[in-house]
């Protein structure tokens, strides 16, 4: 199984890649009048303050450089985190596959109502791939968080904090407020590793090859570095297809080229 940065090491020529971004948004709590610890319905009147983003982070995809932003100890103080959502807009909008842990949950929901808070456009049309959803239905981990999977895969864990860091940071601790970026950014790693492994068991994963100049590639990471697998085909109710095993990514696919194509289908009578 490739690593990280063997996969990194991929040649590509001159060929374009899409732009995937790996990236992660750390948020403050509400915060709320309660009369208990459990199964409490709380009502707006008794919220004190809404949920504010702290700091997001993100990097494209086999990118050395981790890049991020994350508030001020004023901001924090005023939940302000118009900066930050301005230059996490930009980003996202300058992508073409967005890469999330429970992102379609969590992530995604959560940035575009920041952003439509602030009065921005929907930004550019973007795949979005969201390896917690092939965690729980392609495998079974005895607990689908990412630093579970990243334990079980023998890759980098997490940075062990608690709650005191966030409530350092809707208090305005400069310290917490940096530390919180860089848990959020080793999140980033943690969740790059953890895509790469699963890349090639990931389903509905945007087809990469669409983006190389139309040579024959992976669907799931680019490379040319595909072989036929000798005497297997895959087969449709009207065609017959070559299967391919990438020796990047170890991906499976069928090829483009419809074997039965010269041949008439047989049809279906219904009486």
């Amino acid at each position: 199984m490739k690593s990280t940065e063997e996969l990194r090491e991929l040649v590509y020529g001159k060929q374009v890649m899409p732009k995937i971004l790996i990236f992660d948004i750390e948020t403050a709590p509400m915060r709320a009048f309660v009369w208990k610890r459990y199964k409490e319905n709380i009502s707006l009147d008794q919220t004190i303050s809404e949920s504010y983003m702290l700091c997001w982070s993100a990097k494209w995809l086999y990118s050395t450089e981790v890049l991020g932003d994350v508030l001020t100890p004023e901001e924090s103080i005023r939940e302000d985190d118009s900066r930050i959502v301005d230059s996490l807009y930009n980003l996202i909008d300058s992508a073409d596959i967005i890469v999330a842990y429970n992102g379609r949950n969590f992530d995604i929901p959560y940035m575009n109502q920041r952003f439509l808070y602030y009065g921005y456009p929907p930004y550019t049309p973007v795949h979005v791939i969201d390896p917690y959803e092939t965690a729980k239905s392609v495998f079974r981990f005895s607990s689908n968080k990412m630093d579970n999977l990243a334990t079980q895969l023998g890759l980098q864990n997490k940075i062990s904090t608690d709650f005191d860091l966030w409530k350092g940071c809707i208090n305005g601790c400069k310290d917490c407020l940096k530390d919180m970026l860089e848990y959020n950014k080793q999140d980033v790693v943690v969740l790059e590793e953890i895509y790469c492994r699963i890349l090639p068991w990931i389903k509905n994963h945007p087809n990469i090859s669409n983006y190389m100049n139309d040579k024959e590639s992976c669907v799931k990471c680019g490379s040319p570095k595909i072989k036929k697998v000798p005497g297997r085909f895959f087969y449709t109710p009207s065609g017959k297809y070559e299967l391919f095993r990438c020796s990047k990514c170890g991906a499976i696919f069928r090829g483009k080229k419809n074997l039965n194509k010269e041949t008439v289908p047989l049809i279906n009578c219904s009486h």
